[in-house]
């Protein structure tokens, strides 16, 4: 009988070490499994629809205002098995010029952007530093891991000069050799707090997690040094709002 108790306690002693260890497993096994193709189709399909949804906040675009637009963010995430950053990319003088959403999963941060403004949509799907890239639901090319652009056939047409992730040196865009404009980078500069509203354990009924209370120092993202053609008015909008979702927002 003695011996029994003793089992017995031994084996309360440890279920909470192998349940803590079997969430661990399980919460690793869900943020890094392959999603299924449908999985992936419907996401994307959420997301433009989330985007969409937002565009009705947007001041209208003009070909002029990328070089208003700025490191101000409004914004509110989730983390979960995915993390979750939706939001707006402001003006210098703080109007709502892109909306967007971003989804990360697993360890090195693969995922997807979807953002658009009155005029264009972009889509940017990331995945062990390959970026692959769509404007206008039209794939314009690829940045690769050298930060090297290549075009929608593969052919090399420019680069990237920035040295870093955490990098705060202005870095130049260049396009056959060209140096077309100088990039800004974006930090993780905004206060995060959680959202008063929102009770661990309790239905949120759509209320984020956490929100977003400011975003330190505003400034310009782009200063173009010569005039770019359209193709490259693409890329440059798709490397601004890369470098402001993705760089300017760490969950």
């Amino acid at each position: 009988m003695t011996t029994v108790i003793i089992i017995i306690v031994i084996l309360m002693l440890l279920i909470p070490f192998s349940g803590g260890a079997f969430f661990i497993y399980y919460v690793y096994k869900k943020s890094t499994e392959k999603k299924s193709e449908v999985f992936l189709a419907g996401e994307n399909n959420d997301m433009i629809a989330k985007v969409n949804h937002m565009k009705s906040n947007l001041v209208k675009w003009n070909v002029s205002d990328l070089n208003k637009v700025s490191n101000n963010l409004s914004l509110n995430f989730t983390k979960g098995f995915s993390r979750k950053v939706t939001g707006y990319i402001n003006t210098l003088d703080n109007k709502a010029l892109i909306a967007f959403q971003r989804i990360d999963r697993g360890l090195r941060a693969d995922g997807k952007i979807i953002a658009g403004s009155t005029e264009f949509s972009v889509s940017i799907e990331y995945e062990n530093s390959l970026k692959k890239v769509y404007f206008n639901n039209e794939f314009i090319g690829e940045i690769n891991s050298q930060l090297s652009i290549s075009n929608s056939t593969g052919k090399l047409i420019g680069a990237l000069t920035r040295s870093g992730y955490a990098s705060k040196d202005p870095y130049k865009v260049i396009f056959n050799g060209v140096v077309i404009a100088e990039i800004f980078p974006s930090h993780e500069l905004s206060p995060v707090v959680r959202n008063p509203l929102y009770r661990l354990g309790k239905k949120s009924y759509g209320i984020p997690h956490y929100e977003v209370t400011g975003h330190g120092t505003v400034h310009e993202v782009l200063k173009l040094i010569d005039i770019p053609d359209e193709e490259q008015k693409k890329w440059l909008t798709v490397i601004v709002i890369f470098e402001i979702v993705f760089y300017g927002f760490s969950f």
